[in-house]
């Protein structure tokens, strides 16, 4: 399966997600003080990362590698799940 067609498909079921379970959103007043939707959103974000680097066929691995040197902890999640397929 093509990079493409691959994330496509992983889109789709992260939009499906989302329209069942719609990301939390701060109640605070304007100006918020506590973050709380952006550190979800970044979560998010690296979730989404992980889920698709996983399952990333073999033959990027030397990219996958690349992206993971620059996200700090993801390397040695996606070391154990790929060792677990």
């Amino acid at each position: 399966m093509s990079v493409v067609v691959y994330y496509s498909k992983l889109k789709r079921l992260w939009d499906e997600f989302n329209e069942l379970e719609p990301p939390s959103v701060c109640k605070c007043i304007a100006g918020c003080p506590c973050n709380v939707t952006q550190d979800f959103l970044k979560k998010e974000q690296r979730k989404k990362l992980m889920q698709f680097l996983i399952e990333l066929n073999e033959k990027y691995d030397a990219i996958k590698y690349k992206i993971l040197t620059m996200e700090p902890g993801l390397q040695s999640f996606v070391d154990k799940k790929v060792v677990k397929k």
